[in-house]
C-alpha cells in the first residue's frame, strides 16, 4: 500500500497551507520586481541609468 499525503483539513493545517501560499506570492511578487528594475525604470521616465547627485541635492529657497 502506497502511502499518499493527506491534503489539510484541520484548521491548523489550512493556516499553515495559506501562509504557505502567501509566502511563496510574496517572493515571485520580490523576485519579478528586482529582476525587471531596469525596464520599470525606463517605462516610466527614468531611462538613464547614470547618477546624477546635482538633482538631488537639496538647495533652499532663500
Amino acid at each position: 500500500m502506497e502511502s499518499v499525503a493527506k491534503p489539510a483539513t484541520t484548521k491548523e493545517g489550512s493556516a499553515k497551507q495559506a501562509a504557505i501560499v502567501v509566502g511563496v506570492l510574496a517572493l515571485g511578487w520580490f523576485a519579478i520586481q528586482v529582476a525587471f528594475i531596469p525596464l520599470f525604470n525606463k517605462v516610466r521616465g527614468g531611462g538613464s541609468d547614470k547618477k546624477d547627485d546635482d538633482v538631488n541635492a537639496f538647495t533652499p529657497d532663500t
